[in-house]
């Protein structure tokens, strides 16, 4: 009886590091068979072994279930360990959060024959780094081009990442996000109001950066990093004016 047991508990024990390794985007039916199969194995050691080995492993399935549905978290990398008062790359998100939120990438006037109702909001994430992304708020006509760029908000990732089991096997990496309300009371009306400045703004910004935006070869990080570039001209050539 005990030889049947501990061979149970090792097809047990292989089912759940199978059932965690698996590659990602296992569909449902794959996690039910699964389960079935587990819970067979439960129903055979009820019959043919002691009960106390049945409740102990009844709490490892209770255990796991709940692992399948809140999900787990792990380190994927050092930055997991980093205190955030000794990490800086949390200290540049803190900064990038409180200086550059709500700033305008690039503005032109909207074209003849454009109507309000025409136009769409869109986000992007760019990194920044390894850690720090930037979000990109955008307007644009719906078949057509882009009007209004802003920086919309940041996100810094802490090096951990969680794995769920239910429905499908997804990983997501964890972040720290901070996109807050510029103008509206909440999204919905938010973006209605950013539709309304793209739509009625008069000048152009960052026209430098056109050719670069609406040429499909680039992406948007090559954009971003021309913004910041000339912002650190910018700022330098401030610094150097306020200290003759």
């Amino acid at each position: 009886m005990r030889k049947i047991t501990y061979i149970l508990l090792a097809i047990f024990a292989i089912l759940i590091v199978l059932f965690m390794t698996v590659p990602e985007k296992v569909y449902f039916s794959y996690f039910l068979h699964i389960l079935l199969i587990i819970f067979v194995i439960l129903i055979v050691l009820f019959f043919i072994t002691m009960r106390k080995v049945f409740y102990a492993i009844l709490g490892i399935f209770a255990i796991l279930i709940i692992v399948m549905i809140k999900g787990c978290y792990y380190p994927t990398s050092y930055r997991a360990f980093i205190p955030k008062a000794l990490d800086s790359d949390y200290k540049e998100f803190q900064r990038l959060c409180k200086e550059e939120i709500g700033k305008v990438v690039y503005a032109r006037p909207v074209g003849e024959g454009v109507k309000l109702e025409d136009m769409v909001y869109l986000d992007f994430e760019i990194p920044l780094g390894e850690f720090v992304s930037l979000i990109l708020g955008s307007v644009k006509e719906v078949q057509h081009d882009y009007y209004y760029m802003y920086i919309a908000g940041f996100r810094y990732y802490t090096g951990w990442s969680g794995k769920t089991y239910i429905i499908v096997f997804d990983t997501t990496k964890q972040y720290i996000e901070c996109e807050p309300l510029l103008y509206g009371k909440d999204w919905k009306e938010e973006y209605a109001i950013i539709k309304n400045i793209a739509f009625n703004n008069k000048e152009y910004i960052g026209k430098e950066y056109e050719e670069m935006i609406f040429n499909p070869n680039i992406s948007w990080k090559t954009v971003i990093d021309k913004y910041y570039e000339k912002q650190q001209i910018l700022k330098q050539r401030n610094s150097n004016d306020s200290h003759p």
